[in-house]
């Protein structure tokens, strides 16, 4: 499979992959696998080739599905996120997975709808649940957006085994220097969205922006691109200042 380039499409339908040689002339479709549940999102662990699955079924429960090979086979070892019993509190969907640093095998983590993180050490079998972020002093603030309110992007720094990025719908974004111990919200150059609606909204809070997604760039994991409801952000130091770059873009 080192020539093959595979897509994972997630739809309501379930998980299908797209499979093409690095030419990307022409493409094959296969599936849909994970028939029944809705998937958020999918990804392919680049330290075990294994293919990772959000699935979500509003009458069985969610679950993060694995395969050890593309969809033949599902494994039926791993388990979905939860919180503690007992609490007031209830994974609604699960939406974005990121597979751990090549130092650190067997880790994955998972953000899940109410704006929450978990993260696993042990290929999906057991998880726990990033409290740092989960109750930060900030969250009475957070408000869901049209998705609901979600962790749905995970953004490792490689150089940097300690620092870390999520972004949050809608909350904004959020950077741990310290493995998740804790979080501090690094929005000050997003603009408010609502302050188009609201003239008395303030133009850049510290928090409550509406982030869709957050990635980092190729090659370069201090440099991150942030698309958010008002426009599309550049930052080059790590998401301590940003630039917009709205102007221009398709």
């Amino acid at each position: 499979m080192t020539d093959t380039v595979v897509v994972a499409v997630g739809t309501r339908k379930g998980l299908f992959l797209l499979t093409s040689d690095r030419n990307r002339d022409r493409w094959e479709t296969h599936g849909p696998f994970l028939n029944g549940t809705e998937v958020n999102h999918a990804t392919i662990d680049p330290r075990t080739g294994k293919l990772y699955a959000t699935a979500n079924n509003s009458w069985f429960g969610h679950q993060v599905a694995c395969s050890p090979d593309l969809g033949k086979t599902w494994s039926e070892e791993t388990t979905a996120p939860k919180f503690p019993e007992g609490g007031e509190r209830a994974v609604e969907r699960l939406w974005r997975l990121e597979p751990g640093r090549e130092s650190e095998p067997g880790v994955i983590y998972c953000g899940v709808d109410p704006g929450s993180l978990f993260v696993s050490r042990d290929g999906g079998k057991t998880w726990e649940e990033n409290v740092a972020l989960n109750t930060h002093p900030t969250r009475d603030g957070w408000f869901p957006g049209a998705g609901g309110l979600i962790v749905h992007s995970i953004v490792l720094d490689k150089a940097d085994p300690q620092r870390m990025w999520v972004a949050i719908s809608a909350a904004g974004v959020f950077r741990s220097d310290d493995g998740g111990a804790s979080w501090q919200p690094t929005n000050d150059h997003l603009k408010n969205i609502m302050a188009k609606y609201d003239p008395n909204a303030e133009l850049y809070p510290p928090y409550g922006q509406c982030v869709h997604h957050l990635t980092a760039a190729a090659g370069n994991s201090r440099r991150l691109y942030a698309h958010t409801h008002h426009g599309t952000y550049r930052s080059d130091d790590g998401a301590q200042t940003c630039t917009e770059i709205t102007q221009g873009l398709p």
